[in-house]
């Protein structure tokens, strides 16, 4: 018995692509596809199981790596015309001549299945293992009967439209830890709240949400802010955008996009900054010395 995550990852867009290249280019094409996932699967240290027509099937032992090397193929392994969409499952399998099968493995091959291209669906067996920024990049979309399964299972969605929706950020060594240990102030409508390293603070119009913003434009789960590995990181999750304004005047525009904060500034939430009753948080990094 093996106990691993599960990644199965799926070409979409084939059909055009041979009514329009032909039959020994499609297949040169999406070979070459095929190619760009598995080098993804390991640079990111995980084990290329097997490939059965237009998708691959993969395994990892980390969960966060998994759910990189998810991110990544979603913007590293499209063409022109072919797109990628993804499911990703942990838990315990069975190997048997070469492949794997059990629980992990159907469900992560029907996840696959639901996503739209360039979307990842994950089941909650892997979301309740990801750290807190990871958890953050994702949607939960709520509850779905997956074939085989008896009761419901909570999905949750990342959707890369491009490459610039990914954003890295190396670990700090734990040596320098406490040098670059960050809390971010939060401030909006005249209260205030303080996140600390490994913590998250979900900002929506759902009531489940740790800062409930009720403004008809703000998204049900529009944005988190996480402090992991020392950094700040502001998620949008919201199809109306965030407008964050940095200490020196500039704003940039997120939409489904991470970006580090620093220093003081401010997040205008569905709407631009400046604008009449726009919901605006302000922003205070702190440094821990």
């Amino acid at each position: 018995m093996t106990t691993a995550a599960v990644l199965i990852a799926d070409i979409s867009g084939s059909t055009p692509l041979y009514e329009r290249d032909g039959n020994e280019r499609a297949l040169q094409e999406i070979d070459q596809c095929l190619n760009r996932l598995q080098a993804v699967i390991h640079r990111e240290g995980g084990e290329y199981v097997s490939s059965k027509g237009d998708d691959v099937l993969c395994l990892f032992d980390d969960p966060d790596r998994a759910f990189l090397a998810a991110r990544r193929m979603l913007v590293e392994g499209p063409s022109q015309i072919l797109s990628i969409h993804a499911g990703l499952y942990w838990g315990d399998l069975v190997r048997l001549g070469g492949n794997v099968y059990g629980k992990p493995v159907y469900t992560a091959a029907r996840l696959a299945a639901l996503a739209k291209p360039g979307e990842l669906l994950l089941g909650d067996t892997v979301f309740a293992r990801l750290g807190p920024v990871e958890r953050g990049r994702l949607t939960a979309i709520g509850a779905i009967h997956l074939k085989g399964k008896a009761a419901p299972s909570e999905v949750y969605s990342y959707l890369a439209a491009d490459a610039s929706q990914l954003t890295e950020v190396e670990a700090v060594p734990a040596r320098d830890a406490g040098r670059w240990a960050h809390s971010v102030l939060l401030r909006f409508g005249g209260a205030d709240w303080r996140i600390g390293e490994g913590e998250t603070l979900s900002v929506g119009r759902a009531l489940a949400c740790d800062l409930v913003v009720t403004e008809p434009y703000v998204s049900r789960r529009h944005a988190t802010v996480a402090v992991a590995r020392g950094l700040v990181e502001f998620t949008d999750h919201s199809s109306t955008g965030s407008y964050v304004v940095a200490g020196d005047g500039r704003e940039y525009e997120l939409c489904r996009r991470t970006m580090v904060l620093s220093g003081e500034g401010a997040i205008s939430l569905g709407e631009p900054s400046g604008g009449h009753g726009v919901a605006t948080l302000h922003f205070v990094v702190e440094a821990k010395a």
